[in-house]
């Protein structure tokens, strides 16, 4: 039986939904308030399911992360979320940041083997837990163009601003002073509940301006902040504007071509807003967990492009270990879903947070672009008691090929390395 708030909640959604309809056409049309892009091709009609004859699974993985002091299996700490870092002058050489929360963070190569730990009481003013990252390229610094990363850093509920060294495979932090602890304020709950946890990046093609989105844990608040150059050769945040859903979210996502911001709302589903600081706060609903086509909680998200705003958007489905994947263009089709199973060397992926994908070949072990997933439920096990409950405590990040996701799906999706570089501007 649906409920009364329920019923209530359903028919509010459905009205938001339908006015953001209105209002991404009216904006898209007006230069002032929305990217300006060609007009994509329509949603394909058909619907593609996996291929069940075709399974995929991971080609390399990152050790052992173990969310228990003293067990000597591993670096201590909870893999969370990880983002893909292209190499500028070898692909083969191109690495990902990996936050592992209260344990730090660390830079992999694609063997999954680790070239850098961050501590995450690493000297740095207000250094902490790490939840979420993400990166972007030529960020204007100084007098030249830098690629960045930015995570949110948990205890202290507010954001590291990292630069990115292609050369030595390591992330220095330029973060400025004006950063200061509690950043967001208006995110606790009576000054104890709540701090900076999910986090995307955002480049807009239209001012070439860098934000930064940051949602809260415990709230459905958001935060939209710009990045400005300090100065000092550190890079600062303001706020630009806040969005709001009802309950708590975490993984987010932005098109820096299409300029859409996607949020999942653990609980409920997956959201949509237009990127643009300007552009308002309503948002549309493309897809519920439990009654549609993802089971809660609504995790990490990613989105693979091709050409003429063609691509994927792939949606952590945690509550059934798999990723649904949906158009990138329209009214964002929903396709298929898919999962990372077992080989004989490395295990599958379950409970899955945060994920990354990338279409342009990374050497020859991933010519065709690779997804990195977070594996919650990471092989051998290491059982510790949770509230009377035994869980796994063993996490890690497993690499996936791109082709080997494309081809799973009947029809299959496109492979596309060379239509899209996110060193360049679209």
């Amino acid at each position: 039986m649906i409920s009364f708030s329920s019923l209530t909640r359903w028919c509010g959604v459905l009205c938001a939904s339908s006015l953001v309809t209105s209002l991404l056409i009216t904006s898209c049309s007006d230069s002032s308030s929305s990217p300006t892009t060609s007009n994509p091709s329509p949603s394909p009609t058909f619907t593609a399911t996996p291929n069940p004859d075709t399974g995929i699974v991971a080609q390399a993985e990152t050790p052992n992360i173990i969310d228990a002091d003293g067990s000597g299996l591993g670096r201590v700490g909870d893999a969370d979320d990880p983002a893909i870092y292209i190499h500028p002058g070898d692909p083969s050489l191109s690495f990902f940041l990996a936050t592992f929360k209260e344990g730090g963070m660390a830079v992999y190569d694609l063997a999954g083997n680790e070239l850098q730990f961050i501590d995450p009481d690493y000297g740095a003013p207000n250094s902490g837990r790490f939840n979420n990252v993400d990166l972007r390229y030529n960020f204007p610094l100084g007098g030249e163009n830098v690629d960045i990363a930015v995570a949110t850093e948990r205890n202290n509920n507010t954001i590291r601003i990292f630069r990115i060294d292609a050369n030595a495979r390591q992330i220095i932090d330029i973060t400025a002073d004006s950063v200061e602890p509690n950043l967001f304020p208006d995110f606790l709950i009576d000054n104890e509940e709540g701090a900076s946890y999910g986090l995307t990046m955002y480049k807009s093609p239209i001012s070439g301006k860098f934000f930064v989105f940051v949602n809260s844990n415990d709230r459905g608040d958001i935060a939209q902040l710009e990045l400005f150059d300090n100065g000092d050769g550190t890079i600062g945040a303001t706020r630009v504007r806040t969005l709001n859903l009802p309950t708590q979210c975490e993984g987010m996502v932005t098109d820096d071509e299409l300029g859409f911001l996607y949020v999942g709302e653990e609980d409920f589903g997956l959201w949509k807003f237009l990127a643009e600081p300007e552009a308002g706060t309503t948002g549309s609903l493309i897809d519920t967990a439990g009654g549609g086509n993802l089971e809660a909680d609504v995790e990490g998200l990613s989105i693979y492009y091709t050409s003429a705003g063609r691509g994927y958007l792939l949606v952590s489905s945690q509550g059934d270990n798999t990723y649904a994947v949906y158009t990138r263009e329209g009214g964002n089709s929903y396709l298929g879903s898919f999962e990372i199973e077992a080989s004989e060397a490395i295990d599958s992926v379950e409970e899955s947070d945060g994920s990354d994908v990338i279409n342009v070949p990374l050497g020859s072990e991933f010519p065709f672009g690779a997804f990195v997933a977070h594996d919650g439920g990471n092989e051998p096990e290491f059982l510790v008691d949770d509230d009377g409950e035994l869980e796994n405590a063993n996490s890690n990040f497993k690499i996936v090929k791109w082709e080997d996701i494309a081809n799973s799906f009947s029809p299959p999706l496109e492979i596309d390395p060379s239509s899209y570089d996110p060193r360049q501007e679209f």
